[in-house]
């Protein structure tokens, strides 16, 4: 199986869309991107005889060091 080319079309569509959608600012555009591009993720996945791998929504923050509010007052 190749998955180079089948990371390659992925990159240059799901991927190449939500990096536009950043690019724009458009969080609309960006949430139904990522979620297609989860879903070409996946497909992937199961074409590699991995289907229990399955990509999802963070549900939290990847650090919880860091304080992502934007109105945050500490530290200065």
């Amino acid at each position: 199986m190749d998955l180079k080319g089948i990371y390659d079309a992925v990159d240059s569509s799901a991927f190449a869309t939500v990096k536009r959608a950043i690019e724009a600012k458009d969080s609309q555009g960006f949430s139904t991107a990522y979620k297609q591009a989860l879903e070409a993720c996946y497909s992937c996945h199961k074409t590699s005889g991995k289907p229990y791998l399955r990509p999802m929504v963070p549900t939290a923050p990847p650090q919880t060091i860091i304080n992502y509010d934007p109105k945050a007052s500490w530290p200065q």
